[in-house]
């Protein structure tokens, strides 16, 4: 399963689709040190609390999706 999100997405479609995965490449460019402004949208817009997160005494710590791999591919211009 794949999103592009500049062709559009669902949210509860987006949630479901990382409940399912078990490896979850994200594919960015970087814009002067940041991530472009619609994948922070999705983030935003994804990403909701008790669902991704939950509270945590510790930093880094309270995520819902243990035993997921991930990774992250950033590709920066000169």
């Amino acid at each position: 399963m794949e999103t592009n999100v500049l062709k559009g997405y669902h949210i509860s479609e987006e949630i479901e689709k990382f409940k399912k995965a078990d490896f979850i490449i994200i594919q960015t460019p970087i814009y002067w040190f940041s991530l472009p402004g619609v994948l922070k949208k999705y983030i935003d817009a994804v990403f909701v609390p008790d669902i991704f997160f939950t509270n945590s005494n510790e930093f880094g710590r309270g995520g819902q999706f243990d035993g997921k791999k991930y990774m992250l591919s950033v590709l920066g211009g000169s």
